[in-house]
């Protein structure tokens, strides 16, 4: 088991610095003078499957009525996804909500709900997740991969720019699957911690 887990680590370890190889972009001086206001999109790219590498968790569903045959055949990751899901707990909700109170605290532009604004901010989460930060560990933190771009009025990408949290980043709350299956919202804070951190320094570019 421990074999496995030291393989699993490695492989999402290479794959997050190669995203974090992506596509950046400045915001040029003229561009900046030029937009006033933001508009963040609502439509968060998701990948199809969360990640997680860690210790059986079957009584996260003990409590949820015929989740334990749904989940049956699924994937530890989508087994965790559902259970987010089924407390109200969104990755692609927590991300945006984030970039939108940091932009609101870090930058000079006026956030708003219109489509018309200057430009629009678009999100993709490229992985994200929950690893046992090392071999030796009992529980598990969390971990996210997030790319944003800005476009003008003319769907034309004038920033970008992408930030990763790996397991072993610090600062990163950790808990164990069992503490979250009694409390749900402790998977919201951990993910919170996570996105924040990241959309922090994706933020600092603009």
């Amino acid at each position: 088991m421990r074999k496995k887990i030291i393989s699993a680590m490695l492989i999402l370890t290479c794959a997050l610095l190669l995203f974090g190889c992506a596509t950046t972009m400045s915001l040029s001086p003229a561009n900046a003078k030029r937009i006033h206001t933001v508009y963040v999109n609502p439509k968060v790219t998701t990948p199809k499957e969360m990640y997680y590498m860690g210790s059986g968790f079957g009584f996260l569903f003990g409590g949820i009525g015929g989740a334990v045959q749904a989940a049956a055949n699924q994937s530890p990751g989508e087994r965790m996804a559902l259970f987010a899901r089924q407390h109200g707990i969104y990755i692609e909700r927590i991300v945006q909500d984030e970039v939108i109170q940091q932009l609101k605290a870090k930058t000079a532009f006026r956030v708003t709900n219109s489509k018309q604004a200057d430009a629009t901010i678009n999100l993709k989460i490229k992985t994200y997740g929950l690893s046992v930060p090392t071999t030796f560990s009992t529980g598990v933190k969390p971990m996210i991969d997030i790319e944003a771009n800005m476009v003008d009025r003319q769907n034309q990408m004038i920033w970008a720019n992408s930030d990763s949290v790996l397991p072993l980043s610090p600062g990163m709350p950790e808990y164990s699957t069992k503490a979250i299956g009694k409390n749900p919202q402790l998977l919201k804070k951990m993910w919170e911690a996570a996105a924040g951190k990241s959309v922090s320094n994706i933020v600092e570019s603009l």
